[in-house]
């Protein structure tokens, strides 16, 4: 499937499997912060501090396969730490998003 194309066809949605462990994990407790964390990121340094701040925190800054560096200014994605005010403030990751990326993005303009 297309990067970040809207479609229906049943292919994989990352946005709502995020959606989805945050409404769960919210309707156990109230917690203190959230982190949206892709499986194949996994950091480099033991003093890495997971933790959520007064704004969402992007917390992938380097990634390997891009040189240590990001594809683009305003990327989000990999691993992100909201609390749970912030991410409901922005209603979530956005459930049109179907196959391979564009949640982040647009996650990172609301």
């Amino acid at each position: 499937m297309a990067m970040g194309k809207k479609s229906s066809n049943g292919a994989f949605s990352r946005a709502k499997l995020l959606n989805i462990g945050f409404n769960e994990s919210h309707a156990i407790s109230n917690f203190s912060c959230y982190i949206f964390h892709d499986v194949d990121m996994l950091p480099m340094s033991p003093d890495n501090y997971y933790h959520c701040g007064d704004s969402p925190i992007h917390m992938a800054v380097g990634v390997e396969k891009y040189g240590f560096k990001l594809p683009h200014d305003t990327y989000a994605g990999g691993v992100l730490a909201m609390t749970g005010e912030q991410f409901l403030r922005i209603n979530g990751f956005s459930n049109l998003y179907f196959g391979w990326g564009g949640e982040d993005d647009d996650v990172a303009i609301r």
